[in-house]
């Protein structure tokens, strides 16, 4: 993680966006997410989102809680700076001193540039092509045609093609869109939403040393904390990978019964 960003994770560099918490705030979120700030208004989360055990790149979120999914807003930091310092030149109609002293803080160097941008096609993602920061590695959010997509994030509002199905989360599938398919017999156990022990399921998949299909049932909806927790311990000590294991120790640290479930 560069320094930046964990400077604005650990609340070091003030974030100019209203309601921004950091260090984030636990309201729920399954460890495929690595929040950097929360935001009590939803609530939602901006983090990293990294999966493991499948092949997938690393990329940045806003993870609603409530209205549970994931979408992809920056693939890289300088993104992610972008879009804060757009997001609260939009909230204020200016560009604050907030503002300057946060993008100095983390090496924006095109602020007049996004001042620009904001006043044409305000914070929008299509329009953030426009930035420099997004002149390459663009989100999926920025595309209105996703065959230009170059990134591995699925497209949310559309069951993924075959090849893909094995490398895609629940979260990062429209449920309301989606409602049929995720609800059809034929949809794969990881992603369907009909009745059964997700634990039973996760824990079938250790069976089998299929830790990637175990992480997806892990980071799906209708899980309660409890049974969350007992799963992501399986998984550590099934897969014996040290990097794991410093996630899943961080993601039990803070999972705790008071957010119910994900």
């Amino acid at each position: 993680m560069p320094d930046a960003l964990r400077a604005c994770a650990l609340g070091a560099i003030a974030l100019p966006v209203a309601g921004a918490e950091a260090p984030a705030y636990w309201y729920g979120f399954p460890p495929a997410l690595i929040p950097l700030w929360s935001e009590p208004s939803g609530p939602s989360y901006h983090g990293y989102w990294k999966h493991w055990f499948i092949e997938r790149e690393l990329t940045y979120v806003r993870m609603y809680v409530e209205w549970p999914i994931a979408l992809e807003l920056a693939r890289t930091p300088a993104q992610l700076f972008a879009l804060v310092a757009i997001r609260a030149i939009v909230e204020t109609d200016a560009v604050t001193p907030q503002v300057a002293a946060f993008a100095a803080a983390v090496g924006i160097g095109n602020l007049d540039q996004i001042d620009a941008v904001s006043l044409d096609t305000g914070d929008d993602a299509p329009g953030l092509v426009r930035l420099d920061q997004f002149a390459a590695d663009a989100p999926l959010a920025c595309f209105s045609d996703p065959a230009s997509y170059g990134g591995s994030f699925p497209l949310s509002t559309q069951p993924p093609g075959a090849d893909a199905l094995a490398r895609t989360s629940q979260f990062e599938l429209d449920a309301d869109v989606l409602a049929g398919w995720l609800g059809d017999a034929g949809c794969p156990p990881w992603l369907s939403t009909r009745p059964q022990s997700r634990l039973a399921l996760c824990r079938s998949y250790l069976a089998q040393g299929a830790f990637g299909l175990a992480w997806l049932t892990i980071n799906a909806r209708g899980w309660s904390i409890a049974d969350a927790r007992t799963a992501v311990a399986e998984l550590a000590a099934a897969a014996g990978d040290p990097r794991f294991e410093v996630l899943a120790s961080a993601w039990l640290s803070v999972a705790n019964d008071s957010a119910g479930g994900y």
